[in-house]
């Protein structure tokens, strides 16, 4: 588990542009079309399944989770805003 401090460290990491150009390289590999959304995803889920306690789900078991879970991201986003407005 990552703790804010992680987020950040990795945030000032991507700022060096030749890192930021070899990270979007990388993930470029994932695109099989040119839709975010769906490149997101994949992203993700590789992420969760290199995780031992997700080795042995299927894709279906990680993706419709994901999917959910992901199409849910703006209403969290309008409530963190709305309980810790930035200005």
């Amino acid at each position: 588990m990552y703790t804010s401090d992680d987020l950040l460290v990795l945030d000032n990491k991507i700022q060096d542009k030749d890192l930021r150009k070899s990270l979007v390289s990388k993930i470029s590999l994932f695109l099989g079309k040119k839709d975010i959304r769906n490149s997101v995803r994949r992203v993700m889920a590789h992420a969760l399944r290199l995780h031992i306690k997700h080795k042995t789900h299927t894709d279906k078991e990680i993706d419709e989770p994901l999917g959910i879970w992901l199409s849910h991201a703006p209403y969290r986003l309008q409530a963190a805003n709305k309980n810790n407005p930035k200005y």
